[in-house]
């Protein structure tokens, strides 16, 4: 990361943001909540549209109790089953760091 320049590394990535969305995305999802953080958009989207426009697209205290829910659901089922079939080459992108957490503390839990 620290060997070639921002620009250089900027295109290579292929999204919108280039270098600087490439490092959100690696946050979010391998260090963050997985494949559950994308639950995070929608609100975000809902959030920005609410401040910017004044509209809202769909109820943001529901949407948000339930984004938490499965924010801390779907990585803990995704981080046991990485400990329960010791596979986290293939199903680590899954669970993401707090999900391989707490998938090592179930497995220790359940066995």
């Amino acid at each position: 990361l620290f060997q070639t320049g921002v620009r250089e590394l900027g295109k290579e990535t292929e999204n919108w943001l280039g270098l600087i969305g490439a490092i959100i995305a690696h946050i979010f999802i391998f260090k963050g909540f997985g494949i559950a953080s994308f639950l995070l958009l929608p609100l975000f989207f809902a959030l920005g549209a609410r401040i910017t426009f004044k509209a809202e697209i769909f109820p943001l205290r529901k949407y948000f109790f339930t984004a938490m829910f499965f924010l801390l659901w779907l990585p803990s089922t995704f981080g046991y089953l990485v400990f329960a079939t010791e596979s986290a080459e293939i199903l680590g992108i899954f669970c993401g760091a707090v999900g391989y957490e707490l998938g090592a503390i179930l497995h220790e839990l359940l066995g």
